[in-house]
């Protein structure tokens, strides 16, 4: 599904593939809809471009974030840098999820409307959505490209100033439960949720420095009791896949206990769940 003006879920600039956790170095214009989502300059959460007033990510990241701070900045590679085609927008509006309670993971996405409409480059393009009805991406490789930290703190872990991409499979809500389990975690894996990993651990989407959050147990269908769960510099980051020659979103980093351990895969907000939920938000506040 296309909610863009030109055509979503296309590369215009090419290059050579080269961290997030066990991942490797982007080349510039690889993942030309990644978004890093700032609060006064610095680096937070990432978002996706999906057109040219809209950023989707996840609704966890703006948990005690003040509302007038946030920007968006696009077409970035190195952060430290300004390069070609970036540029960095206000975030005119914030649209969480009705049924997002902080604490939780449940309904875990959230909609950034940006000040200023989106001006298309190599560096800037959208990615598309998959359509209504679509089938789940159970099985296939995804991606996962961000500025998160290449491992854990506690490890000595180092975020990088250039953006890092990774494969991992998406898993079945039914491996992902087992995994869970068999770790002795009680997390319950839902509907409106896909998982992604390997069982080995070693790659996967990581954390910011926002610390260790030790929660209680909630009603929730993603139950983190007495769980370490980092905030993740890699939080609504786009989990991608190639479909039809064109690069979908398939789900929205939300949580996640370390960063690549064995048998405790990502959990991401699963976006086939959503999609009535983004283009009915988006709809009600465009004018014809």
């Amino acid at each position: 599904m296309n909610l863009a003006n030109v055509p979503c879920g296309v590369r215009q600039l090419s290059g050579r593939r080269g961290r997030v956790k066990g991942g490797q170095e982007a080349h510039r214009g690889q993942f030309p809809w990644s978004a890093s989502v700032q609060v006064n300059g610095a680096h937070f959460c990432m978002g996706a471009v999906i057109n040219n007033e809209y950023v989707l990510t996840a609704a966890h990241c703006f948990v005690g974030k003040p509302s007038g701070a946030v920007t968006v900045t696009l077409g970035g590679h190195d952060l430290t840098e300004v390069e070609p085609g970036q540029v960095t927008i206000a975030v005119a509006e914030r649209i969480i999820h009705e049924g997002y309670h902080p604490g939780t993971f449940d309904n875990d996405i959230a909609l950034l409307k940006l000040e200023n409409k989106i001006s298309w480059n190599s560096a800037v393009q959208p990615v598309c959505l998959p359509s209504t009805g679509t089938k789940k991406f159970v099985g296939m490789k995804g991606t996962i490209a961000g500025w998160g930290y290449l491992d854990e703190w506690r490890d000595g872990g180092d975020r990088p100033d250039t953006l890092h991409w990774v494969e991992l499979p998406i898993l079945s809500p039914e491996t992902c439960q087992q995994w869970f389990t068999e770790a002795k975690k009680k997390i319950k894996v839902a509907a409106g949720k896909i998982c992604a990993g390997y069982k080995e651990g070693g790659k996967d989407s990581c954390q910011a420095d926002d610390g260790c959050a030790l929660t209680v147990e909630l009603e929730s269908t993603v139950d983190l009791t007495m769980t370490c769960v980092y905030f993740q510099a890699d939080s609504g980051g786009a989990l991608t896949v190639e479909r039809g020659g064109e690069v979908q979103l398939a789900g929205v980093v939300s949580a996640g206990i370390g960063c690549g351990r064995p048998g405790l895969p990502g959990i991401y907000t699963d976006v086939t769940s959503y999609t009535k939920w983004i283009v009915g938000e988006i709809s009600a506040r465009t004018t014809f």
